[in-house]
């Protein structure tokens, strides 16, 4: 599931079959550079489906899992794959996006109190700053 290149895909059919997003921008299959060369139309659909993709991997692992013990760690193994996943897709000669929405949708699956504190503090830093960077780095350092 988190093999689906997404971005590259929307890109495809806003621009046409032989449009590659990473041939553009700063050449990564992500959000920000979707936004940055397609505009907002394009990019919402990629929100939706890396959040989607992210958040139901460990969904569906928790619903799978009978015994306590399994809840514990399985759905932070199919969090983990659907991130990396994401970042080295299959589909796109594993060169994948930065793997952020697919983790925000991991973390909202697994501790979405945490998740959506976290995603308030980088909105505040992204808008103070104008950088998206500036919200990405701040978020590994948050203790989730």
């Amino acid at each position: 599931m988190g093999s689906i290149p997404s971005a590259i895909w929307i890109a495809k059919i806003a621009k046409g079959k032989d449009f590659d997003i990473r041939n553009y921008g700063s050449k990564n299959a992500g959000l920000t550079n979707t936004f940055r060369v397609l505009g907002w139309k394009p990019a919402l659909p990629v929100v939706f489906l890396d959040l989607l993709k992210g958040f139901f991997g460990p969904w569906i692992a928790m619903q799978l899992c009978e015994t306590e013990a399994d809840k514990a760690w399985v759905p932070l193994v199919a969090g983990l794959l659907v991130i990396l996943g994401h970042s080295f897709t299959c589909f796109a000669g594993f060169r994948g996006g930065k793997g952020v929405l697919a983790a925000l949708g991991v973390f909202l699956a697994l501790c979405p109190f945490t998740a959506l504190a976290a995603f308030g503090v980088w909105i505040v830093l992204t808008v103070s700053t104008k950088y998206v960077s500036v919200g990405i780095r701040f978020l590994p350092n948050m203790s989730l």
